[in-house]
């Protein structure tokens, strides 16, 4: 079969850049057309395989020369790969990041993860996204499966301790790593924190992020962003819809102010000075009113 010297010297590149798998290894093509004929495999393997995992290209050319071309055993060599990349960067100051919230159970209760990792550009990546979700997931079930305190946080240790099964902590770690592996930084999961209403109270939960990030693999009620605040607020019946309502634009002036405590957050100046009925509720809770 005939060639176009361009053809020929694609074909010959090829032969240099890719090794060749079971009957077709290096040595064997004795012509360009026969290159180009065993060349095409070996292509569609590796865009295969990068498709799947996302992983850097000589790596994945790395991990199915190590498989002999199987794709399944290529997927593990990948994986101990990408797992022995993210053990390298495990020391890295993780400055960037982001908070998943969600209020839950009709809004009596709210979660909230925060997971962080070096850029700003990775904290955008989809697969940082859909690595957060899935921790946000599985922190939700912990705090819905179990009666707790008003006010929950667990760091990374007990938020592994506390998972139902060990099929479930391993898929999770084994997602920290690929992860980590493929977008070539530290990633640690901070926190994972629930306010609840009290049992046997009548009150709302309601959450807010700031600097929103929108993953596009998932149509999902979790808010991510750079900032999320969480306020619980109780009622003295039902809450109402203007209950939920009062209770999200609090979370937004929250995420505003940043205020250290209540007193800072009643002493700011939209509130002053202090209307009568706010100053009954107050006097009511036994808060004193700011000055």
């Amino acid at each position: 079969v005939g060639l176009s010297t361009k053809t020929a010297l694609q074909a010959s590149s090829m032969i240099r850049t890719l090794r060749r798998f079971g009957p077709h290894a290096r040595g064997y093509c004795n012509s360009p057309s026969q290159a180009a004929a065993t060349a095409r495999p070996e292509i569609e393997l590796i865009k295969q395989l990068r498709h799947e995992t996302g992983a850097p290209l000589m790596r994945v050319r790395k991990a199915l020369r190590e498989a002999d071309g199987d794709l399944e055993k290529a997927a593990r060599a990948l994986h101990s790969l990408n797992t022995s990349h993210a053990m390298k960067k495990a020391d890295r100051v993780t400055s960037q990041g982001l908070v998943a919230a969600q209020a839950i159970q009709a809004n009596q209760a709210a979660v909230a993860v925060v997971m962080r990792c070096e850029t700003d550009f990775v904290a955008r990546n989809e697969r940082f996204l859909s690595l957060l979700q899935k921790f946000h997931s599985s922190a939700s079930q912990i705090f819905l499966d179990e009666d707790g305190p008003v006010v929950e946080s667990l760091d990374s240790q007990h938020f592994i301790s506390r998972l139902q099964s060990d099929s479930t902590r391993a898929d999770l770690g084994a997602s920290v790593s690929d992860v980590a592996g493929v977008l070539g930084e530290n990633l640690v999961l901070e926190r994972a924190s629930v306010v609840r209403v009290p049992t046997g109270s009548h009150g709302i939960v309601q959450c807010y992020t700031h600097g929103r990030a929108e993953n596009p693999n998932f149509a999902s009620d979790v808010e991510m962003g750079r900032i999320g605040v969480i306020a619980a607020l109780s009622t003295s019946a039902k809450p109402s819809a203007l209950d939920q309502s009062i209770a999200r634009s609090l979370c937004m002036h929250i995420a505003a102010a940043s205020p250290s405590d209540n007193q800072a957050l009643l002493a700011q100046e939209f509130l002053a000075p202090i209307p009568d009925r706010l100053a009954e509720l107050l006097n009511q809770a036994q808060i004193p009113a700011p000055t």
